[in-house]
C-alpha cells in the first residue's frame, strides 16, 4: 500500500477506511483562507481547526477518491503540498456525505478536514480512501 493515513497524533497506520467524529466548531473558509477550491467548488461547513488525517502519498497516483459515510450532512477539504484546495459536500441531491475526487496527483502530504454543515454537529463517519 503506497498511501499513509497518519492522524493527528504520533501514530501511523496504513489501512483505506478509518473512523471519526466530527469536530465542527470553526467555518471551513475561515480555516482554509478562501471560499472556494481550484475548481470553483465551494468550501462549505465547520471543521476543527488541525487537519483530521494527513495522507502521505509515497507515489503518484492518477486518481484519488475520498469518500465520507455519515447519518448526517458532511463536508470535507484536502490541501495538497503545492497547497491546492479540493473541497467536497454533498454526494447528490438524496446523499448529503461528502466526497472528493482528485486527479494527477504527485507524492506528498496531503491535509483532509471532515467536518459537518451545521456549526456544532458532531457526527460519527468512516472515511474510504480508493486510489487508481
Amino acid at each position: 500500500n503506497n498511501i499513509l493515513i497518519a492522524r493527528n497524533s504520533n501514530q501511523s497506520v496504513i489501512e483505506n477506511t478509518v473512523s471519526g467524529q466530527t469536530f465542527s466548531a470553526f467555518s471551513l473558509p475561515s480555516i482554509l483562507g478562501q471560499m472556494k477550491d481550484r475548481q470553483g467548488n465551494d468550501c462549505l461547513g465547520f471543521v476543527g481547526d488541525l487537519p483530521d488525517y494527513t495522507l502521505n502519498l509515497t507515489k503518484s497516483f492518477s486518481q484519488l477518491n475520498l469518500a465520507i459515510n455519515s447519518q448526517g450532512d458532511t463536508t470535507m477539504a484536502i490541501q495538497a503540498p503545492n497547497n491546492v484546495l479540493y473541497c467536497g459536500d454533498d454526494i447528490s441531491a438524496t446523499n448529503p456525505n461528502a466526497s472528493v475526487t482528485l486527479t494527477n496527483l504527485p507524492t506528498g502530504e496531503y491535509k483532509v478536514w471532515v467536518g459537518a454543515f451545521d456549526q456544532g454537529d458532531r457526527l460519527n463517519y468512516s472515511l474510504t480512501i480508493n486510489a487508481h
